[in-house]
């Protein structure tokens, strides 16, 4: 299994990509402080904005079951074709007021799903991470909700492909 900094740069370029969905200004809302700690995002005892980033579960993507068969390239080299890893993420917001934390989330799937690709511009080298949207019965999501200790509030589920050297 990849090194936790691995991991750790993943979450902070998905969190960057994020940022961008919310240009100063625009709308009346501001980019919100993003999360990636539930003690971070429940401790804010003021009223600014904020994004839950949770990354509560990560295993091998089955379709790259073959990843550590040696592969050639033409020349006949052996070459070891990196790891790939499914990493789900808990999006969810803290705003003043319920309404502003649906205006939260909506810019957040939105952007996400007219940009779900995480690619070199957000500092994670040549890697390029897809995001795509996960859904949740709500039975899960209580289970998701009930696992952290907090009753389900308004959220998203995102599972982002990122591979690892």
């Amino acid at each position: 299994m990849p090194s936790a900094p691995g991991f750790s740069a993943i979450s902070t370029a998905v969190a960057a990509h994020l940022r961008a969905a919310y240009p100063a200004g625009e709308d009346g809302i501001a980019a919100p402080t993003i999360c990636r700690d539930w003690h971070a995002f429940t401790s804010a005892t003021d009223e600014r904005d904020r994004l839950l980033l949770l990354l509560y579960h990560i295993e091998p993507d089955q379709a790259w079951r073959a990843a550590n068969l040696p592969a050639r390239d033409p020349a006949g080299a052996v070459l070891k074709t990196p790891a790939a890893w499914q990493l789900s993420y808990l999006i969810a917001a803290g705003a003043r007021d319920a309404l502003r934390a649906q205006d939260l989330l909506q810019l957040a799937a939105m952007h996400l799903h007219r940009d779900p690709v995480v690619g070199p511009r957000d500092a994670i080298g040549d890697r390029v991470l897809a995001c795509t949207p996960q859904p949740h019965s709500q039975e899960q999501m209580l289970s998701l909700w009930g696992n952290l200790g907090r009753p389900m509030q308004p959220s998203l589920v995102y599972r982002v492909l990122a591979t690892l050297d």
